[in-house]
């Protein structure tokens, strides 16, 4: 991927609409989608997927809607010879494109809905206790988006829930990166939230004037951010008790 310095060049230079309907924070896709597949029925799909998901019925929501978003578009993409990618801002979109020329290879931009298909079941399995399949869809999501910095704390979570710091920290740190093209009505969420999930990681690897500066960084960003805030009181206490983690499991 480009340096971070040309990414937020790229974002500067341009700026991405709401989606209306879409399920999810994001934007309108950068890119008309070939007309063998509606991009609008399938976010109408999603936003069934979601008032599911939000009732409690996960199952429901994969097996009557998710799987059959997710399917519709390997059907549709499954045999492109080029590299497929999915944006949801068009400076998300010029970094891959500029990307793959740097690359010389053939790569092709579509919308959010696919990747945001794959993230939506990974939640649900998480809610459904399968965190192994949440890892590999959040993985195929990641695959398509490597720039979406949601997809990629997404499975930086995982990883913290499994202890696993070192993986959880360079996962969050690429979603500090990414969030440099995120929309710009969740830029700042998003990248809060993965100075958080990389910090939190830095406490537990002991790098805590690493995670300190992290988690100052998001107060001062967002003066609100309660969840940082409590995180620095913790790192206050980690350091009267000599600067050892308490074990969580």
């Amino acid at each position: 991927m480009l340096p971070i310095g040309i990414a937020l060049l790229l974002v500067s230079a341009s700026a991405a609409s709401p989606a209306p309907g879409s399920p999810l924070p994001g934007v309108a896709p950068p890119v008309a989608t070939p007309a063998k597949l509606d991009d609008a029925l399938q976010r109408e799909q999603l936003g069934h997927a979601d008032a599911m998901i939000r009732k409690g019925q996960q199952r429901q929501a994969i097996d009557q809607y998710l799987d059959p978003v997710i399917a519709r578009y390997e059907a549709a993409y499954g045999h492109e010879k080029r590299t497929i990618l999915a944006a949801r801002s068009t400076a998300e979109t010029m970094l891959y494109l500029v990307t793959a020329a740097g690359e010389q290879h053939d790569a092709m931009v579509i919308g959010p809905e696919w990747g945001d298909a794959l993230y939506m079941k990974g939640f649900a399995l998480i809610d459904l206790g399968d965190r192994a399949g949440a890892r590999l869809v959040f993985e195929k999501a990641i695959a398509l988006s490597p720039q979406n910095a949601r997809y990629r704390s997404e499975l930086g979570n995982i990883y913290q829930l499994e202890r696993a710091w070192p993986q959880a920290l360079a996962t969050f740190q690429a979603a500090i990166s990414a969030a440099a093209v995120s929309p710009e009505a969740v830029r700042m969420t998003e990248l809060t939230r993965a100075m958080r999930g990389a910090g939190f990681a830095l406490t537990e690897l002991g790098r805590l004037d690493e995670s300190e500066a992290l988690y100052r960084k998001c107060v001062t960003l967002d003066p609100a951010d309660k969840m940082a805030q409590a995180e620095l009181l913790y790192i206050a206490g980690l350091r009267a008790r000599g600067g050892k983690p308490v074990p969580t499991g």
